[in-house]
């Protein structure tokens, strides 16, 4: 379904992580179509799970170089750093929201202080695991 490197992205992570394939899967699948070098929200949304500089500087990934990969057409770096930046910020969320999925894609997509209205959003993702 999606590149080589995006799914080592999500096979290396999942585990990384202790997030389950499935859900990353479909987490990109509704961000970006599994393209690695996408580039949303004019140009602050980068990569297969769309991350934003906040959420890579608090997981500690280089948002810089995955826009550099996505500029340099380097579609294995832009899906390494692209995943590990989204999963990464997805556990968190996950863990912050007492490993509730619905409530935690809603924190990765609208930000962990706004997620009311980002049920909707969180049910779209979790039905194309289905």
């Amino acid at each position: 379904m999606f590149s080589a490197s995006v799914e080592q992205g999500i096979a290396d992570n999942s585990t990384k992580y202790g997030v389950r394939p499935q859900l990353i899967r479909a987490d990109i699948m509704h961000e970006s179509g599994g393209n690695a070098l996408a580039v949303g929200d004019g140009g602050l949304a980068l990569g297969p799970m769309q991350v934003h500089p906040a959420a890579c500087q608090e997981v500690g990934v280089d948002w810089h170089a995955i826009q550099a990969a996505i500029a340099a057409g380097d579609e294995p770096t832009a899906a390494r750093l692209g995943i590990e930046a989204g999963v990464a910020y997805l556990a968190k969320m996950l863990k912050l929201m007492g490993w509730d999925e619905a409530w935690a894609l809603g924190a990765f997509n609208q930000g962990e202080t706004v997620i009311g209205k980002a049920r909707s959003y969180a049910t779209a993702v979790i039905d194309l695991i289905e």
